[in-house]
């Protein structure tokens, strides 16, 4: 039996390679955005456009976006007059997406493993809900090639998307014991530094911890003080400014004085971050003249 191919519309095509990237748009910018495109066409008005839209989704192979499933795409709730939609291959490609994040907690640690990659790899299309979030937590507690994965992919959902797991309490738990178990092996700093800015984001107490830690290994190849001067850094620093200034001191009287220059040196940033960068470059500028 021969198999007939689909047949699509010129507009059918560019409807669904518009919907077919994994992203949902909402009807209304996706009528005008083809509208715009196409300007003078006849075959491209909104009402053309919309009858063809109905046509996709009657026929499925356009799937309309529920509100409750809108977070999962990155998009908050639309409201009862917005209306999303999606390729039926993007929303199947979502859906499998959405088991795989499911096998992070059930499954092997290859198949954790692989689920993380996967949930790196997709960051900046599909955004992860705080419920998938709770299920990449316990990864933290795997070896370093996991835990590392699985902290990026939080990293990335807090610091760059501004969302975190449910339980937040047991992230903050999982965090303080990463940084206990790597804390002293410098080939595992990515990770420690990840966990230290994700600590600072949520404004725990254990990245002032791990400064104190830190501080007199400063300068080494791997560990330098510049990992505490990230604008995501600023608030914790500041909260806890007496007692880095008592650390600072602390250090001091010990003989460790670069150290305690370093810890002043990383207040100084969070109090003005683009002022302490402009003296910074000054003073390099007047040290490349003396030469």
């Amino acid at each position: 039996m021969m198999l007939v191919p689909e047949y699509r519309m010129p507009i059918d095509t560019d409807i669904l390679a518009l919907l077919d990237n994994g992203a949902a748009i909402r009807k209304r910018a996706l009528i005008r955005q083809l509208v715009d495109s196409h300007q003078g066409s006849m075959e491209y008005t909104k009402k053309a456009i919309d009858g063809r839209i109905s046509a996709l989704v009657e026929d499925g192979r356009i799937v309309p976006v529920l509100n409750e499933d809108l977070a999962g795409f990155g998009l908050s709730d639309a409201g009862k007059n917005a209306s999303y939609l999606i390729s039926r291959q993007a929303f199947e490609r979502k859906w499998r997406f959405d088991r795989m994040i499911e096998g992070i907690s059930c499954g092997s640690r290859d198949d954790c493993a692989a689920a993380l990659h996967e949930a790196l790899l997709y960051k900046s299309l599909y955004r992860l809900t705080p419920a998938q979030l709770d299920m990449i937590v316990p990864a933290l507690d795997h070896e370093y090639s996991v835990a590392y994965t699985a902290l990026q992919c939080l990293y990335s959902a807090a610091v760059r998307r501004g969302d975190l797991p449910a339980d937040t309490a047991v992230l903050t738990q999982k965090l303080q014991h990463l940084l206990e178990r790597f804390r002293d092996d410098d080939t595992c700093r990515p990770a420690i530094r990840h966990a230290v800015h994700l600590l600072a984001y949520m404004g725990d107490e254990a990245v002032i911890g791990q400064l104190e830690h830190d501080a007199p290994r400063f300068d080494s190849d791997r560990l330098k003080r510049e990992e505490y001067m990230y604008p995501v850094m600023v608030n914790v620093i500041d909260a806890y400014r007496s007692e880095l200034h008592a650390l600072a001191s602390a250090l001091m009287a010990g003989g460790k004085k670069r150290a305690a220059r370093d810890i002043r040196a990383i207040c100084e940033y969070a109090l003005d971050p683009q002022e302490y960068k402009r003296k910074m470059q000054k003073i390099q500028e007047e040290e490349v003249e003396i030469f």
